[in-house]
Formats: structure tokens, C-alpha cells, sequence
């Protein structure tokens, strides 16, 4: 009977990430709970601490893989579980060593997803026969290794965020197993059906919001993202053209509409004033509120688009002429505004007199329902359950088996 989980992450543990993994509901279920990160081993120690970390409660950090291995040996097998974010085929490098360590100890672990975004070529299907995948493989023969590596390290379940994220599967084999295979929510779907309308108006009047009478602006942290700040990468927006830029499109569009545009932070935004939007209200952590009572919403590429098409929100897709030179972020909007049908507003050009006619988008019902479906919430059923009272569902009806590994048999003796 599984007792104990650990979350391993190749990440800073932050506030967020207390309520995102569903923590306090398994403390309440009677697990034991730990958290463990090698955020150094991933970024050969030049990771640097974001300003929201989480200190409320014990998170072991490794510095040395030798250190994580030694506190693997420490639980017992029969009794304790490994939650591995993100899934194999979104972090391959330290994907690896961990599952790898973590199976070779002869314990078991879970693959746990990112939320997805649209990626793939929108008319492009998901394999779901066995002809189909070996097919795929063979057009995809870079995907091999994470073939053969999840068939020797295989994971106990694959805890799916949504249909999206099958395209990352490390063993798209996995798709034709529905007992390893299980559909959760987004982080973003569990707050939708947990939302408290009482607390959602407490939000609006302490900000001083009345309803459907702003705008929401999803911040992106375009200038200040921490995780590319510690993967050493560039950030490919100016602060002074973009801020320039940005604040052009919110004066235009409080000018044409009469409304404030209200910034809801990215959660990994680091801004030491509001000076980059003009001095204009930033609100930390409400993104579901916010978008929930907005008139309409301003986004580029975010995950909280789940929230517009589960509030039936109307929305303006934006981008720079900076943000389109980033080739990656340019292919995956490109797709997303295919797939929605709507218009990308260059805010780099000259905004049309008729902007709102153009550029505000408001989803058809068909179009919307297929969105949650691919990419917030995949189950027929059951649509009003959380991820953890699934997840929990699963760790109560497994039933710990032996398995050999390197000529080791594990599991007889727990």
C-alpha cells in the first residue's frame, strides 16, 4: 500500500506549486509528503532562486546526484511513490538520471506533465492504434531513445494533464494502455471546479473591480522570466521597446473602450515596479478571478487561455516584432491563432481604427468545447473531479508488484 510520495522536480519548489500539486490533500488522505529538487544537478548550478520560493514546509534540494541516490535507499519500496515533473519527454536531460535512479534503486515512479499548449500541427491526429505509433516512430526516429529508456525504466501510471500532451509521451505506446495511461485536470481546471463565487467577489472589491468592467492583460514575463534566466538563454524582448509597445496597445484600447486594462502576473514575473505597464495595477496569483469577471482578455501564448474558454471569454492575440523574431514562440501562436481562428494584432505596426472589429475574437461553441477538450480537461466523465482524488484513486487500488532489474529482484521484501 503506497504511503509516501515524493515530488521531484528539476525546478525551484514555489508558492504556487504548494496548491498546483495538490500538497494539503494529501497530507489530509494521510500521506506522508515530501518534496525533492536537483534545480542544480538540471542547471549545473547557476540556477538562481526566484523571489517565490516556497519555505513553509521542508523541500530537499541536491546538489550532488550522489546525495539523491543515498536518500532513495532511505524509503521503502512497497510503500512509497516517486511523482517525476516534468514527464520524461518535456525534460530528457535530467529526465534520465532521475527515473533512471529512482528504478535502479528499485523503486517505482509516475510521469507528471506540463500543462500542454497546442504544438503540433492542428489537422495532425494522435496515433491511438499500434500500426499508427510504429508508424509515427518511424517518422520520428529521434524519439527512439525515450522509447527504448521508458520501456526499460517504465513508470507505474502517466498522469496526463490533457489529450495535447500525448504528442510528449516518452512511450507513445502508452496510449493503448488505459490502466498506466490516466487522464488528471490542468492545475488551471482543478481552480475552475474548486472556484468559491463568494471568495471570487472578495478578490474584485479588494482590488477595487467592478464586474465586466476592465480588461485583463495575461503577463507573460517576457523581460523577467527566471527559467531562462537559469538555462543562461537571452531573452528575446527589449524592456524598452517592449514596454513602449505594450503600453501603446493598453492606452488604445482603454481609449476605444473606456475601461482600465488590470495586469495579471505571470507567476515567475520578478518586476521591481509596475513602471514596464505604465504604472497601471498588477494583481499576483488571480489570473481565474481576474479573467473570470473581465470584459475581455489580451494574451499572446499562455496557458490560462484554458480560463477564456471555460469563463467563454472574448480575447485579443498580440505579438511584436521582437517576440515574432523568436522563432519557437512565433511557429507555436502561429498554430494556437489557426486552431481558434482568430487574428494575431502585430501591436509593433500602426493599430487600425476598426482594432476591435478585427482583433477581439469570441470563440464559437464548437471550437471552444474542442479547446478544453485537447488541452484542459480530456475525461467524458467525471469532469468534476480533482487530480489528486484521481491520482489518490490509483495509489490505492495499485498493487505493488516484484520486478527484476539488472539481474536485482526488487519488491519481496519492500
Amino acid at each position: 500500500m503506497i504511503k509516501k510520495i515524493v515530488f521531484v522536480f528539476s525546478k525551484f519548489f514555489e508558492n504556487k506549486d504548494w496548491y498546483i500539486f495538490n500538497c494539503p490533500f494529501y497530507l489530509q488522505k494521510g500521506y506522508e509528503v515530501e518534496i525533492w529538487s536537483l534545480v542544480q544537478v538540471h542547471y549545473k548550478g547557476r540556477a538562481k532562486e526566484p523571489i517565490h520560493m516556497f519555505r513553509d514546509y521542508e523541500v530537499k534540494y541536491f546538489d550532488q546526484v550522489n546525495d539523491f541516490k543515498c536518500e532513495i535507499k532511505k524509503n521503502n519500496r512497497k510503500q512509497t511513490v516517486f511523482f517525476v515533473y516534468p514527464s520524461l519527454g518535456e525534460n530528457h536531460e535530467t529526465g534520465y538520471l532521475i527515473r533512471r535512479l529512482i528504478r535502479q534503486k528499485g523503486f517505482q515512479y509516475c510521469d507528471y506533465f506540463y500543462p500542454p499548449l497546442v504544438m503540433q500541427s492542428v489537422n495532425e491526429k494522435f496515433p491511438n492504434k499500434w500500426k499508427d505509433i510504429v508508424y509515427y516512430y518511424y517518422k520520428h526516429i529521434k524519439e527512439i531513445k525515450s522509447l527504448f529508456f521508458s520501456i526499460l525504466y517504465p513508470p507505474m501510471y502517466v498522469f496526463v494533464a490533457a489529450q495535447e500532451n500525448l504528442w510528449h509521451l516518452a512511450n507513445k505506446f502508452d496510449i493503448l494502455d488505459p490502466k498506466k495511461l490516466k487522464y488528471i485536470n490542468t492545475p488551471d481546471y482543478d481552480k475552475y471546479i474548486n472556484e468559491d463565487t463568494n471568495e471570487d467577489l472578495i478578490v474584485l472589491e479588494k482590488e477595487g473591480l467592478e464586474k465586466y468592467n476592465y480588461i485583463v492583460f495575461l503577463d507573460e514575463a517576457h523581460t523577467h522570466h527566471s527559467d531562462f534566466l537559469n538555462a543562461g538563454q537571452d531573452f528575446w524582448v527589449t524592456e524598452d521597446i517592449y514596454k513602449y509597445e505594450i503600453c501603446g496597445l493598453f492606452d488604445f484600447l482603454e481609449s476605444q473602450t473606456g475601461m482600465e486594462v488590470i495586469i495579471a502576473l505571470h507567476p515567475k514575473a520578478e518586476y521591481s515596479d509596475a513602471a514596464i505597464f505604465g504604472g497601471r495595477k498588477m494583481v499576483d496569483r488571480r489570473s481565474r478571478e481576474l479573467i473570470k469577471y473581465s470584459n475581455f482578455v489580451i494574451t499572446d501564448f499562455s496557458t490560462a487561455i484554458s480560463y477564456i474558454m471555460l469563463y467563454k471569454k472574448k480575447f485579443v492575440m498580440y505579438t511584436t516584432n521582437q517576440l515574432n523574431d523568436y522563432k519557437i514562440c512565433m511557429h507555436a501562436q502561429r498554430i494556437l491563432a489557426k486552431y481558434l481562428g482568430c487574428k494575431i494584432a502585430n501591436i509593433s505596426k500602426k493599430l487600425p481604427d476598426n482594432f476591435m472589429d478585427i482583433y477581439v475574437k469570441q470563440l464559437d461553441e464548437s471550437k471552444r468545447k474542442a479547446y478544453i477538450n485537447r488541452l484542459v480537461c480530456s475525461r467524458k466523465k467525471q469532469r468534476n473531479i480533482t487530480s489528486a482524488q484521481i491520482i489518490d484513486k490509483c495509489l490505492k487500488s495499485y498493487k505493488y508488484k516484484s520486478f527484476k532489474l539488472n539481474g536485482n529482484m526488487y519488491g519481496r521484501n519492500g
